[in-house]
């Protein structure tokens, strides 16, 4: 066996379609040498399953000859973004964190999803996002981001990243140089970030800064152009100046520069995968993600050993780049190879019956999920917002009232990198076990949201909850105006993204949840029943409508 080829698989992260170890999963290790595995939500359906795949990768890259354990990735941002089956406790996520104004909750968020998925033999998160979400109309990061200030991103940032840490996981910090102020998706097509050095230097790369000097395993880049840094329209993905000048010179940055998906739209449609990942690993890049397909992972890895064989890509930098991942590996991952926790688990959802062998560990599981789910209640009670409340109208459901009117209007806009969301539902059913002796009516409205409640229907409500998830469409923000202005008891609440909210009054009574899971909701409903108070505070600056264009939704 060429050594080469062996050296160009440890430099690439793979991933493939199915649950189990496939035909596809074996030709990446067995045949083109992979050494580090990424995974997405296709790939997952319980904990159990998980915690027995990784193990089944791992006996199979040690039946391979692998010496160092495979490193096994998945961004498990949290809230929008996450990759664990539905059995799996979901803690909020990094606008959530953002808005309760304490980074140790960021930390704890860290340490416990850090133990989560080293439960299940995943030894890697693709988070936190240190991205400035100072773009309302982002369509790919929103509340992916901790925040729109730079100070908090990095306090906030770096908290997760030792959280997680902590727990034995390696912490990738992402998109650097920033991806916060962009109005295209990478996955799509190419942005381009045009601000001059001093605000890039302010803002931008702030949090980047933090968590390098907080001591970060992995940084990850973005596929983005900042003309500043690279005149001749290179991503940063591609940029010596970025990687090598920016991120290694002026940054001190020693740990494993990852890139981004190769396949996404602004690498693939532009210089081509396998041509791209040469040249990030010219750059200075040491792993390099290709995310998806077999033909395009088995191009990149002969384009790598060609590149080396013909002298365009010197063996050092390979060896280079080797040497930091291999490194990262023997720092922070189990040298040992027992099963994962969570192979204790049986198949489905909550797992079955374990056999006396497995009882000691499933019991840690479910210890596990019990502190993840204490976690994510503690989190959401404390990032719940109220974003004005002139009229007075909280609590919603104060003595008197008897009959409500929900209504629910969501866009179809969601984050490309995002998982589903249940909208109006989950609010619903909080709601009616919350309050059992109200009537309620519900009302849910997508699409264009072009719609109304009866007038009937309205002037019977004696409380009005409204419920925006996605941003609004222009004809639908005028009706809520409308709304709002004529009087009644209406309290509005952005079940996903705060910047909802800038559709609707500023004086209106406002709610934002950053996320519509189970825990989040639980905590705004008790705050509208007058039974705990919203202590959160908006860690974005949401604009009034005037001043924002009606774009299709931020989503998530």
């Amino acid at each position: 066996m060429d050594g080469l080829e062996r050296l160009a698989g440890a430099v690439l992260a793979a991933g493939f379609p199915g649950r189990t170890v496939d035909a596809h999963a074996r030709r990446l290790i067995e045949g083109l040498h992979v050494q580090n595995i990424v995974l997405f939500a296709r790939n997952i359906d319980s904990y159990g399953q998980l915690g027995r795949l990784c193990s089944d990768l791992q006996a199979l890259a040690r039946e391979c000859g692998q010496t160092l354990p495979l490193l096994i990735a998945a961004d498990q941002e949290n809230g929008a973004v996450g990759r664990f089956g539905p059995d799996v406790p979901a803690l909020p996520g990094a606008m959530a964190l953002g808005a309760t104004g304490d980074p140790e909750h960021a930390r704890r968020a860290g340490e416990v999803t850090g133990r989560l998925l080293l439960g299940a033999g995943v030894n890697m998160n693709l988070a936190p996002v240190l991205d400035v979400n100072n773009n309302p109309r982002n369509p790919v990061i929103g509340i992916r981001s901790f925040g729109d200030d730079a100070e908090s991103v990095g306090r906030f940032g770096a908290a997760f990243a030792l959280g997680l840490q902590s727990a034995g996981v390696a912490a990738c910090g992402k998109h650097f140089p920033g991806h916060g102020d962009t109005r295209t998706d990478s996955h799509l097509d190419l942005p381009v970030i045009g601000h001059g050095l001093e605000r890039l230097e302010q803002v931008e790369w702030v949090p980047f800064q933090r968590a390098v000097a907080a001591g970060i395993d992995c940084v990850m880049t973005a596929h983005v152009v900042f003309p500043a840094l690279e005149p001749g329209g290179l991503p940063a993905t591609l940029s010596p100046a970025v990687i090598t000048g920016l991120l290694r010179g002026r940054f001190g940055f020693e740990g494993v520069v990852v890139t981004d998906c190769m396949e996404m739209k602004a690498v693939a449609d532009t210089v081509g995968v396998a041509a791209g990942v040469v040249q990030a690993l010219a750059a200075g890049a040491d792993l390099v993600l290709v995310s998806h397909t077999l033909e395009e992972q088995s191009a990149a890895h002969a384009a790598v050993v060609e590149a080396v064989r013909s002298g365009r890509l010197p063996r050092s930098r390979l060896e280079e780049a080797a040497g930091r991942v291999a490194a990262l590996k023997r720092k922070r991952l189990r040298q040992d190879q027992d099963a994962p926790l969570a192979a204790a688990k049986g198949p489905g959802q909550g797992g079955a019956p374990r056999a006396a062998v497995h009882s000691r560990a499933g019991d840690a599981v479910d210890e596990l999920f019990a502190d993840a789910r204490e976690t994510q209640e503690r989190i959401a009670q404390a990032a719940v917002t109220v974003v004005g409340d002139e009229r007075r109208l909280l609590p919603l459901l104060r003595p008197g009232v008897k009959r409500a009117l929900l209504i629910v209007a969501r866009s179809g806009a969601v984050l490309q990198v995002s998982g589903t969301s249940e909208a109006g539902g989950r609010i619903a059913e909080v709601w009616r076990k919350r309050s059992p002796h109200v009537s309620t009516v519900v009302r849910e409205y997508g699409g264009g949201m072009l719609f109304g409640p009866s007038a009937a229907e309205l002037d019977a409500a004696d409380a009005i909850l409204l419920c925006v998830a996605g941003w609004p469409s222009a004809e639908f923000a005028a009706w809520a105006r409308g709304l709002v202005g004529s009087g009644r008891n209406v309290v509005a609440v952005a079940l996903r993204s705060p910047y909802d909210l800038a559709a609707l009054p500023q004086g209106a009574t406002r709610l934002a949840l950053y996320e519509d899971s189970e825990p989040m909701v639980r905590a705004a409903v008790a705050v509208l029943a007058g039974q705990a108070t919203a202590i959160g505070r908006l860690p974005v600056s949401v604009a009034p409508q005037s001043s924002r264009q009606t774009s299709g939704g931020i989503g998530h």
